[in-house]
């Protein structure tokens, strides 16, 4: 649903499907690629050792490997279907992202 909303907000800067996909399966294919990336973040980081205090630390480490994740992606659009037009348009939409996850996450994770 967010990338289809995304192609109507960012008319010819974010686009999906192509040639091999449809515009459904480039927005479930991508969709998928990244909460695989995104659901190793919190392990990743607790297996490096690494101690992560705040809620902005957390949203700046999903930020970096969100935008990574979304440029790889448009990367292999031919494979994936997922085509932005530049690294700006990559930040833009990852900043949406890793905000409408912190939200989720502020709502629905337990307290403490």
């Amino acid at each position: 649903l967010f990338w289809i909303l995304a192609t109507f907000v960012l008319k010819g800067s974010v686009v999906l499907g192509n040639a091999r996909l449809s515009t459904l399966m480039a927005a479930v294919l991508s969709g998928l690629i990244l909460t695989v990336l995104t659901s190793f973040v919190r392990p990743a980081v607790k297996a490096s050792g690494f101690k992560v205090k705040g809620m902005m630390y957390w949203m700046a480490i999903y930020f970096a490997v969100t935008a990574v994740g979304l440029w790889v992606i448009k990367r292999f659009a031919d494979v994936t279907g997922l085509g932005i037009a530049s690294i700006l348009y990559v930040l833009i939409v990852a900043v949406v992202i890793v905000a409408v996850q912190s939200a989720v996450a502020k709502y629905t994770m337990p307290k403490g």
